[in-house]
C-alpha cells in the first residue's frame, strides 16, 4: 500500500515508498520533466528526478530549486527534487505548501 505525501514530510527516507515513487518517474503528469532530466544526464550533468507525486505539467505553479542539497543526489538521499525528502529545507517547503494551501 503506498502512503499518501499528505501524511508528512520527510516520507522519501522510507525504502519501500522511495523505491513506489522511482518506479513511477514516467507517470503522464511528471514524464515530461523526467525526459528533460534524462537528456541532461545524457549530457554529464547531476539532476534529481522530478517528483511523481507532484502535479507536474498539471499544476499552474512550477517550483525550481537552484541548486538541490544533497538530500537530492542519488548518492546521498532519494534521487529527486522532492518535499518528501529527509532534510530540514524539503521538510520546511512541506509545512509552508500546506500552510499555503498548495496541493501537490
Amino acid at each position: 500500500m503506498m502512503i499518501s505525501m499528505s501524511a508528512g514530510p520527510r516520507m522519501n527516507k522510507d525504502p519501500a515508498f522511495l523505491e513506489d515513487k522511482q518506479r513511477r518517474v514516467h507517470d503522464p503528469q511528471i514524464a515530461p520533466l523526467n525526459r528533460l532530466v534524462e537528456a541532461w544526464r545524457a549530457e554529464g550533468r547531476q539532476v534529481p528526478w522530478a517528483d511523481p507525486d507532484s502535479g507536474g505539467v498539471h499544476r499552474r505553479i512550477l517550483f525550481l530549486h537552484e541548486s538541490p542539497g544533497p538530500a537530492a543526489a542519488v548518492q546521498h538521499g532519494s534521487g529527486f527534487i522532492s518535499p518528501g525528502n529527509d532534510d530540514q529545507t524539503a521538510a520546511r517547503f512541506w509545512r509552508l505548501a500546506r500552510a499555503a494551501g498548495l496541493a501537490r
